[in-house]
């Protein structure tokens, strides 16, 4: 049995999501997301192999990479005088805004 929280449903469903769903249905080209119609470069393709054979393959922090953190800290205290921003303790990086505006609530 699902339950939602009554503050999460004005989100409704991912509209990419739905989209999806209606091109598969409908044997459609899906416009909605960015699915390539060729294969990467080689270079892209061995630069990714190079990356997993190199590493770090742990998992991220789940609050952001700590070096955009530390920017986005120095930013605000630069730009806009909030210099009790702290990386570790008042910035989190999400994955898109949707994410965001549920983990806010």
């Amino acid at each position: 049995m699902k339950h939602k929280l009554p503050r999460l449903e004005m989100f409704g469903e991912c509209i990419t999501r739905k989209c999806t769903i209606k091109a598969i249905e409908k044997k459609a080209l899906n416009l909605s997301q960015g699915f390539p119609e060729e294969e990467p470069d080689g270079v892209v393709l061995k630069a990714a192999c190079n990356a997993i054979l190199n590493g770090p393959n742990q998992y991220a922090d789940m609050r952001g990479m700590p070096a955009l953190r530390s920017s986005l800290a120095q930013k605000y205290s630069d730009e806009y005088g909030m210099k009790w921003v702290e990386p570790d303790s008042n910035v989190t990086i999400t994955c898109g805004a949707t994410e965001a505006m549920v983990a806010s609530l």
